[in-house]
């Protein structure tokens, strides 16, 4: 019978490999960063600071002090000195909504207007085009469109003939509604703000059509 392989075994295994000094045929260097570099091999909790770091054709190949990366620095090799800053791993995030990006092709796309005007033009369009529609959806708005404003019911209530309409944002973390969408959904001045979200306000406090995050799921 093979032996038990547990969990503890396996990491003890991994992180010895991350331990053991890299080989490298070439011991030259095409960039050498030093200062204060954290590797966030520790995680959050117990970060590994080292004083320098060299790469060859974009991987490192040597990660450690500043003495001992001085072999791997030669005429051709770029050195850049961090002083007082510090440096960092990359934020590395690849991920896809596909759900949400094929419904987007049968939704409004508002994502290529330069203004608010341009937007609503392309709406009124959008909504002429498919009378059966009973809800106008779309996605792409910019909340630059309204300058020192925000976006309100009033303004998307003027090109979409009375039918519910939302927007999301062209981040997809707010949403623009329409007066009929609020209504339908419930949302009035003595709604509250749900758990991770915002309702816009006027200085009456009744909504102005604009929401933020969780809000959103219930519109």
């Amino acid at each position: 019978m093979l032996p038990k392989i547990t969990r503890e075994a396996v990491l003890d295994i991994v992180l010895s490999a991350k331990k053991a000094p890299v080989l490298c045929v070439d011991t030259t260097a095409s960039l050498v960063i030093l200062g204060n570099i954290c590797t966030m091999q520790g995680g959050l909790k117990k970060p590994h600071w080292v004083e320098a770091i060299a790469v060859n054709d974009g991987i490192i190949v040597y990660c450690g002090t500043e003495e001992g990366v001085k072999s791997y620095i030669d005429c051709n090799t770029e050195v850049i000195n961090t002083g007082e800053g510090m440096c960092l791993p990359g934020f590395q995030d690849a991920h896809v909504h596909a759900l949400a990006g094929a419904t987007k092709e049968f939704q409004c796309n508002v994502s290529l207007c330069k203004s608010l005007e341009e937007a609503l033009i392309q709406i009124r369009t959008y909504v002429e085009s498919n009378p059966k529609l009973c809800w106008i959806k779309g996605f792409g708005f910019s909340p630059s469109w309204f300058g020192d404003s925000v976006p309100s019911a009033s303004v998307l209530d003027s090109c979409t003939k009375g039918k519910p309409a939302s927007f999301y944002c062209f981040d997809g973390h707010s949403m623009w509604v329409n007066t009929e969408a609020m209504k339908i959904a419930g949302v009035t001045k003595t709604s509250p703000d749900p758990p991770g979200g915002i309702i816009q306000r006027d200085e009456k406090g009744d909504p102005v059509g604009f929401f933020f995050r969780k809000c959103c799921i219930h519109i």
